[in-house]
């Protein structure tokens, strides 16, 4: 305890120590709190991309063949 706590009561020291460790574990909520939201942030900044082939061929037919035609049929 404090060296402001010495001069307390007993019940005073005792609702302090109570309090005391109230706080430290509210810290500890947002601490855990913080750290999830920094992870999640770090995640959507830095997602994890897996390495995947892709028919780029394909998929620009597939564009040209969506647009519309030239001769409007």
């Amino acid at each position: 305890m404090t060296a402001l706590c010495r001069g307390a009561s007993a019940s005073a020291r005792t609702s302090g120590a109570d309090l005391e460790k109230r706080l430290l574990a509210e810290i500890g909520k947002a601490d855990i709190t913080f750290e999830r939201l920094a992870e999640s942030i770090d995640l959507r900044r830095y997602p994890v991309r897996t390495p995947t082939s892709l028919d780029l061929g394909r998929l620009v037919q597939r564009i040209v063949d969506g647009l519309p035609s030239a001769t409007g049929s």
